[in-house]
């Protein structure tokens, strides 16, 4: 399975993220503001990701822990999971979203691919 990262991080930032956290597991592509000049919810980092990782729109999820990633997704025609385990916002519940799947866990999203 291809997956790629789409982040509002600096590219330096993120760069930094993934060779610390991702070296055994390293993601197809790494989508930073820098590469497509604008920052979600703009969906032109998405649509990139799926374009480097040769993958449709409608056969992509994106996994998001912020509103802000689940409107991407939306905007992008893509299907989205909101990670109830990830950083949620102080006041903010994942379920107001909108995301068409909500992973409590990690090993729960591989309940919604099938759904693809």
């Amino acid at each position: 399975m291809k997956w790629g990262i789409v982040t509002n991080k600096p590219k330096d930032f993120a760069d930094k993220i993934v060779n610390h956290f991702f070296s055994s597991f390293e993601p197809s592509c790494l989508i930073c503001p820098e590469h497509v000049g604008e920052r979600k919810p703009s969906p032109k980092g998405l649509l990139k990701s799926c374009e480097l990782v040769g993958s449709e729109p409608s056969t992509s999820i994106y996994i998001g822990d912020h509103s802000i990633d689940i409107e991407a997704g939306k905007r992008a025609n893509i299907k989205t999971v909101a990670a109830a385990y990830g950083y949620i916002p102080i006041g903010q519940s994942c379920s107001d979203w909108n995301a068409d799947f909500i992973a409590e866990t990690p090993s729960q999203i591989k309940d919604f691919i099938p759904n693809l």
